[in-house]
């Protein structure tokens, strides 16, 4: 009897202590709602809530729900907690702007939030790459709310945008057809790029370790794959794409003009792309005169080859020139001997060369003695012409 007592005492100790955890001074009651994109997340992806105390660390509260919809919404009406800090992460399926279709593995995204300044807890790509970044600056001893501003400024200070146009990243959405969803979209394509999933999330990985550090990004391998990536965007692609997915959805939403951002991106930022053209020292031909050394002697009256290597992930256009700069040269095309090139390359004039991934060669001969000038100008082939380099040689013909 008085070990049944005991057992009884025992349990009402702990359904007192429980309820007493439950209704622990200072715990709130909050709502949270948003949407999570790369693309949005799909229907039923996961989102976790936890708790963050006053250092930022996780305090063992969590809370789960799942996206409800293929917009990537997601919901909460009630969650109690004693910190208004939150540290969101999305782990999902989402939809691929670039090649349209949704991605064959999933994505980790994360955001942080404090719930005191709103509700709204919107998870994307921006959210992302700030999260280790505004740790770094709280650490260092700026309160929540300024480090998650300069965070945020350092980022679109790297891609060349005004902050006016952008407020907290919390609050981005692509389907926002506003300055603030041009951005986003803009930002979430050079990432993305024609990355895996995997490729993606090495990049991320790779950019928030370096940005984390001083809000700025030294690794010049993460400097070339943006650049890379902005260069390999079809905006018209993108642009169908995402109107397309809204449509498919029931919406009838036009993308901003996210171009403009990625435009500002490639003609302002000082790192170098690693996409270009190759030169085989030979072609189907001769020898390939585009390889040559500047200054190389060439005979006339011999065959040689015109020779250019288009990567496999980029349509490219190349211009090509042959000015005679000293003595009396003349060229012969054989239009029989000519693959991907178009025109007719007579003194002065210039011929273009475009195919994707593979190659464009033809036949040219000499005649006379002298310099000449051989320039190759090259171009991304999109609506507008969108200049990459220029190759120059001056080759002696005798």
């Amino acid at each position: 009897m008085k070990t049944n007592l005991l057992i009884i005492g025992i349990i009402l100790g702990l359904m007192i202590f429980c309820s007493k955890d439950n209704d622990l001074p200072g715990k709130k009651n909050y709502a949270i709602n948003g949407v999570a994109q790369k693309g949005p997340f799909i229907h039923g992806s996961q989102i976790d809530i936890s708790e963050l105390d006053d250092l930022l660390n996780q305090t063992g509260i969590n809370f789960k729900t799942e996206i409800k919809n293929n917009l990537g919404e997601f919901e909460l009406t009630e969650i109690s907690l004693v910190s208004s800090k939150i540290e969101l992460t999305a782990d999902g399926y989402y939809f691929n702007e670039i090649e349209g279709l949704l991605s064959p593995s999933r994505l980790v995204l994360k955001s942080l939030s404090d719930l005191t300044d709103t509700s709204n807890t919107n998870i994307n790509i921006l959210t992302h790459i700030t999260v280790d970044r505004i740790r770094a600056l709280f650490n260092e001893g700026e309160d929540f709310k300024t480090a998650k501003e300069k965070a945020q400024n350092e980022i679109l200070t790297l891609f060349y945008i005004d902050s006016i146009y952008v407020g907290s990243f919390n609050e981005l959405d692509i389907s926002n057809q506003e300055e603030k969803g041009a951005v986003l979209i803009a930002i979430s394509s050079i990432f993305q790029g024609r990355n895996t999933v995997a490729e993606l999330s090495k990049l991320l990985a790779d950019f928030i370790e370096d940005f984390g550090i001083d809000g700025m990004i030294d690794n010049t391998s993460v400097q070339a794959e943006l650049i890379n990536n902005a260069y390999l965007i079809d905006p018209v692609t993108l642009r169908k794409n995402l109107e397309k997915h809204y449509s498919s959805l029931g919406l009838d939403l036009y993308a901003p003009n996210f171009e403009k951002y990625l435009l500002t991106y490639i003609d302002s930022t000082d790192s170098e792309s690693t996409i270009e053209m190759t030169y085989p020292l030979t072609g189907s031909y001769g020898e390939n005169i585009l390889a040559m050394e500047n200054e190389q002697v060439i005979d006339e009256n011999v065959e040689y080859s015109v020779t250019a290597k288009f990567p496999s992930d980029l349509d490219l256009l190349i211009r090509l020139k042959i000015n005679v700069m000293e003595g009396n040269v003349t060229w012969v095309v054989d239009s029989s001997k000519q693959e991907n090139w178009f025109g007719i390359l007579n003194n002065g004039d210039e011929i273009r060369g475009q195919i994707l991934g593979g190659m464009a060669d033809m036949s040219i001969v000499f005649t006379g003695t002298g310099i000449i000038e051989v320039q190759v100008e090259t171009f991304k082939a999109d609506i507008v012409d969108e200049y990459l380099g220029t190759k120059l040689s001056f080759l002696t013909i005798k």
